[in-house]
């Protein structure tokens, strides 16, 4: 009886992982919204009903893809200092190149995806609420004075991280973390300054 568990097991992380690579493999040429259950089923070499027994539809699998990368970026800051995530972009930018480094693809395809913005939303509630409790430990400010100022940080350094992505990663990211940090740090006023 185990050892029927245990192919049926691999059978079915067998399925799943040619299911993603199909779709991996798809959403390299479309958009999500132009990928059918049909493609994804035909270059896995799988029937649609095999697919349907895994997934929900493809917004359940890639769901499961952006709860993976969301467990990695919980697991990569749990070390790290929270205050640093306001005043240092290079803390959120390694974060995210760690991530991109272990699965560039699904991390960068997914976090640019049109239509899209989930696993965005996904990371930055979770480096929100990292941030959000242990500042509230160290700063004397209201809860929801907090919130946004950590909202506005890190909100703002992650879309300029997608933009980055988007555009073809036109300047090495260690210029894009210094610019960010000069903002985060000095502010606009201090950077019109310079």
């Amino acid at each position: 009886m185990g050892n029927k568990t245990i192919k049926k097991d691999l059978r079915v992380i067998k399925t799943k992982k040619a299911i993603r690579y199909a779709f991996l493999k798809l959403i390299q040429k479309k958009e999500l919204n132009e990928i059918s259950i049909s493609e994804i089923s035909a270059y896995a070499m799988i029937d649609r009903k095999t697919f349907y027994s895994h997934y929900n539809g493809i917004y359940d699998l890639v769901d499961e893809i952006e709860n993976e990368v969301v467990s990695m970026i919980d697991i990569l800051v749990l070390d790290i200092d929270a205050y640093s995530f306001l005043t240092d972009p290079k803390v959120i930018l390694s974060v995210l190149k760690t991530i991109t480094e272990q699965d560039p693809f699904i991390f960068a395809r997914t976090l640019t995806m049109k239509g899209n913005d989930k696993l965005l939303s996904k990371f930055v509630n979770s480096i929100k609420m990292l941030v959000v409790k242990e500042l509230k430990k160290k700063l004397d400010m209201s809860d929801q004075k907090l919130e946004i100022m950590v909202d506005y940080n890190i909100s703002g350094m992650i879309s300029c991280y997608q933009n980055w992505l988007r555009g073809g990663r036109q300047i090495p990211i260690e210029s894009l973390s210094e610019q960010l940090s000069q903002i985060a740090v000095l502010g606009l006023q201090g950077i019109s300054r310079k």
